[in-house]
């Protein structure tokens, strides 16, 4: 990726901060959606490969344009994107919202790490910092709603599960992005995770329908707010930006569902809830002033899965 192909830092952030935006739907519609995990996952991303294969119309060039070990790095990363969603919305059975949410911070850490060992980026003083600021913002947040049992400890593991299987599926797409349009990638990718997450759902028995009418609004929800918009923002920034600042972004997603609930559901916010969100706030800023300072990503084909 040469540089005078990289967009302009300000749309970079700019797009970064919709789809941060836009993810925070994510818990909220899962919830109410009431459906299955894997009847949820593979709807979900058969939905928007569909929404991208007829916005791009190019997903077989694109195909033919890629090698065969990119095309077998494709396939693996839908498998990963389809065990993320399948673990994250699982974990809601077992786990409460807090304790998911606060496992978000294990996103960036995972990042910190892949980028280092994999994309040979520095793991920068900011990083540290941004991720000390995260833990401390989401524990002062939670703290009280936080509660442990043994059912609670198997949604905890499926939530920090979802969180490496995420990284894992942008390691692996970082080099899989600049060989295609967005749309081709969104089709490709979702489109192959829908499928193992199909395959999944009717391997355990799983139910596809005969969910209320309120499910499917929700699902719709999910397709194109949550993955249409957030996910496809956050997969243009990914060959631009370093790994960790596309997955720092998750920390804001509890301070957003805050805000929302004060906007508009009335909801009164606490000394903890403000204290909190600014601190995750803090962490977004610190941790995305590496790259407006110009310490970029390291170049694409630099990569040890080359």
């Amino acid at each position: 990726m040469s540089p005078s192909s990289r967009p302009s830092l300000l749309r970079l952030f700019g797009t970064l901060a919709v789809g941060t935006i836009a993810i925070s739907t994510s818990a909220p519609f899962i919830k109410l959606a009431g459906m299955r995990p894997f009847a949820l996952a593979s709807g979900r991303l058969l939905g928007v490969a569909i929404l991208y294969a007829l916005v791009g119309r190019d997903l077989f060039s694109a195909w033919r344009g890629l090698e065969r070990r990119e095309r077998a790095r494709a396939i693996v990363a839908g498998m990963f994107l389809a065990a993320h969603l399948g673990c994250w919305i699982w974990a809601f059975e077992f786990t409460d919202l807090p304790s998911a949410v606060l496992l978000l911070v294990l996103q960036p850490l995972f990042a910190a790490w892949f980028g280092s060992f994999v994309f040979r980026e520095k793991v920068t003083s900011s990083a540290i910092t941004a991720v000390i600021l995260a833990i401390v913002g989401l524990l002062i947040i939670t703290f009280d709603d936080l509660a442990i049992s043994p059912k609670q400890l198997v949604g905890d593991a499926l939530a920090a599960a979802a969180s490496l299987f995420m990284v894992i599926f942008m390691s692996l797409g970082r080099t899989l992005r600049p060989r295609m349009s967005l749309p081709a990638y969104m089709t490709m990718t979702y489109g192959g995770a829908g499928v193992w997450s199909l395959i999944l759902a009717l391997l355990m028995g799983t139910p596809l329908l005969g969910y209320p009418t309120s499910s499917y609004l929700w699902l719709l929800g999910l397709i194109f707010i949550t993955t249409g918009v957030g996910h496809a923002a956050f997969n243009y920034v990914l060959p631009h930006v370093r790994l960790f600042t596309v997955n720092i972004a998750t920390v804001a997603e509890p301070a957003l569902s805050i805000l929302g609930a004060v906007l508009f559901l009335g909801q009164r916010l606490t000394i903890y809830e403000l204290i909190g969100g600014a601190l995750l706030m803090a962490a977004l800023f610190v941790g995305v002033r590496d790259e407006k300072q110009g310490t970029a990503a390291t170049q694409i084909e630099q990569v040890a899965l080359e």
